[in-house]
């Protein structure tokens, strides 16, 4: 089976913790979440992701 590459050969992050949520996907270069679209004072939601909550819970 393929082993993954130690830390140090692997490329530095793009993403961190985003510091409304918590969740890791706050882009480092782009100061924005692409979860919930910190730090933009609306949060970020589109129907479609509601639909696939939707659907995967029930």
């Amino acid at each position: 089976a393929p082993r993954s590459s130690p830390p140090s050969q692997r490329g530095p992050l793009s993403h961190t913790l985003c510091m409304r949520y918590g969740c890791r996907s706050f882009h480092l270069q782009k100061s924005t979440c692409s979860s919930c679209g910190y730090p933009a004072a609306r949060i970020r939601k589109y129907m479609c992701s509601v639909k696939i909550q939707l659907c995967s819970s029930t």
